[in-house]
């Protein structure tokens, strides 16, 4: 516990126990398997108990780690209209390869806070080459948060980047699969949206339809999270997005009225 503190305090960090009901999140603390603790850098403020995702601000976008370019154009147009139609929300992810630091990406450049959940301890940024944009959030006042205190000598096992799938959802209102196959991990968190009441959305390319194939499964309620005999389902069927109607649904599931400005937008999409 010293070793935890005092690299947290090195770093930068602040850690919060489930114990503190004063400061630990609501949202975390009433999902199944909850963490024990949650380390920050950056805006704590965004994360605490009574913070903008306590209120139910965030949007986790989420997908492939290969995503298509036309899978990162989506993402930033998504992003480009909540910041018209949601202007407090809160762009969550994991700030892996492809949609994810896409999605980061493109809320710093428009102005909107976002927060990444790592899976592994803070210490460090997965991947690297990420570490750029994890500077850039906190830059713009956004987060870096991980259930994981550092350990010596550092650990991080492949399951920790599922285990954090569950936190993206805990701290959304709604979950958003830009991009992603049928066998995709990106299921893990459709899969923890749903078990935890959030709203789950697909991204339906109208205009490609084979970057549709992970969209269309959830959409028709059949996703199903892991591999063959461990696989278990998704649980809910996910609402499509490919319109102005969509977003004006998405925008009062987040509690804003529809806007004329994210209207045009889509229609133009």
């Amino acid at each position: 516990a010293d070793f935890a503190l005092s690299e947290c305090e090195r770093i930068g960090a602040r850690i919060l126990s489930v114990l503190d009901r004063d400061h630990f999140p609501a949202m975390a603390e009433e999902i199944p398997d909850a963490p024990f603790f949650l380390t920050i850098k950056g805006n704590t403020d965004l994360i605490m108990r009574g913070g903008v995702l306590d209120q139910w601000f965030g949007v986790a976008l989420i997908g492939t780690r290969h995503a298509t370019e036309e899978g990162v154009k989506v993402t930033d147009w998504l992003v480009d209209l909540l910041a018209v139609a949601c202007p407090r929300s809160v762009v969550v992810s994991g700030l892996a390869e492809g949609i994810d630091v896409a999605g980061h990406r493109a809320a710093l450049r428009k102005g909107l806070k976002t927060v990444a959940f790592m899976g592994k301890d803070l210490r460090s940024i997965y991947p690297a080459k990420h570490r750029r944009e994890a500077d850039e959030i906190l830059r713009a006042d956004g987060a870096l948060v991980s259930e994981y205190l550092p350990q010596d000598p550092p650990f991080a096992a492949p399951s920790q980047f599922v285990e954090r799938d569950r936190l993206q959802a805990a701290f959304s209102r709604v979950v958003i699969a830009m991009q992603c196959g049928k066998e995709s991990g990106t299921m893990h968190a459709m899969r923890a949206a749903a078990e935890q009441g959030r709203g789950i959305y697909a991204f339906r390319f109208k205009s490609n339809p084979s970057l549709s194939e992970g969209s269309e499964v959830l959409i028709s309620g059949k996703a199903m999270a892991g591999k063959e005999k461990h696989a278990k389902p998704v649980g809910k069927s996910a609402t499509a997005i490919t319109s102005a109607q969509d977003l004006r649904a998405m925008s009062q599931c987040l509690g804003y009225p529809p806007r004329k400005e994210s209207e045009a937008g889509l229609a133009q999409a």
